[in-house]
């Protein structure tokens, strides 16, 4: 028969499962698949109950619609399991928030000390300033 000895009528039941199983976890109905990829709701219908062969450009079309690789589509392939994918966001997310926050004091304080420069010593710099605390951390670094 070929490559895995599938029949080409298994295969469009397979892809229409997936179809029907990742439309439903976008919380699509066939409806709105159809509409995102510009075909008659009948169309989605044929294709989930594997009575349709699905063109190439369809399938991209599909995939793209429902937010998946066309890989995970074709074949079930999951790069990465979704729960772990949205938690691994939610972690980037906090993380990118706590270290915006971080870097809003640090400037606010930068900005405190460039304030009492300005106003205690109009000669120094905050570059100065930095640069004369960072050779005594060394010196005392040496000493230790």
């Amino acid at each position: 028969m070929g490559v895995d000895e599938i029949a080409p009528n298994e295969i469009a039941r397979q892809f229409g499962e997936r179809v029907k199983m990742l439309r439903r976890a976008a919380g699509m109905t066939q409806a709105d698949l159809a509409e995102a990829i510009g075909k008659h709701k009948t169309t989605i219908t044929h294709i989930e109950a594997g009575n349709q062969q699905t063109l190439l450009p369809d399938v991209y079309l599909i995939a793209r619609a429902l937010g998946v690789p066309v890989g995970e589509l074709v074949e079930g392939e999951e790069p990465v399991d979704r729960l772990e994918m949205h938690l691994r966001m939610v972690h980037l997310s906090k993380t990118r928030t706590m270290l915006q926050e971080q870097i809003d004091t640090c400037s606010k304080e930068i900005a405190a000390i460039a304030d009492i420069l300005a106003v205690s010593e109009p000669h120094m710099t905050l570059e100065r300033l930095l640069d004369e605390e960072a050779d005594a951390e060394a010196n005392e670094w040496r000493h230790d």
